[in-house]
């Protein structure tokens, strides 16, 4: 026997989801098309990928980002970029909180560097960016085209087994 389903209710409730789903699809799709107009090296360097999307240098640093409880944080100062990653993570990590933050820069992201971090001497500091969540639609970007960009590439080629390297890796990502 067939029931009538009954009808559902819209309420706020699933408005505000159904404008906050148009929302994050006009987000994507802007962040779609930006990947897709990107020239990729091959086969895929994260260093040679991000030294290439601006005329200024960019510097990749290894830190102890989880005392600022970020993953990553762009640096932007008069004369270079700085992305910081977090030192003890995996190749694969390592290179997404890369590719994040080199996501801002292709963005044109900006931020406030006073509201992130008063301490700095903000006569030698542009800007700040910095990764702990996806909560505002900047992050929401960057994380979306970062993603968009390691699904282009594909898996990373991993180092060979036999080596230092390789060994090392296999253990950080078991």
């Amino acid at each position: 026997m067939w029931r009538r389903r009954r009808s559902v209710r819209r309420g706020p409730r699933s408005q505000t989801r159904d404008r906050t789903t148009v929302e994050l699809g006009k987000v994507y799709e802007r962040c779609a098309h930006l990947v897709d107009g990107l020239t990729l090296p091959h086969p895929f360097d994260v260093t040679a990928f991000v030294t290439g999307i601006t005329d200024r240098p960019v510097h990749l640093l290894p830190v102890n980002t989880a005392v600022a409880g970020v993953c990553g944080l762009l640096i932007r100062t008069r004369n270079a970029d700085y992305i910081c990653y977090e030192q003890g993570t995996s190749r694969v990590h390592r290179d997404h909180i890369v590719l994040h933050e080199a996501a801002h820069l292709l963005m044109g992201h900006t931020s406030q560097v006073g509201d992130l971090m008063p301490e700095l001497d903000l006569t030698r500091v542009g800007q700040v960016l910095g990764r702990s969540g996806y909560s505002d639609q900047q992050e929401q970007e960057a994380e979306i085209v970062a993603s968009l960009i390691a699904a282009r590439i594909g898996p990373p080629v991993p180092a060979p087994r036999d080596s230092i390297a390789g060994r090392l890796e296999a253990s950080l990502d078991s």
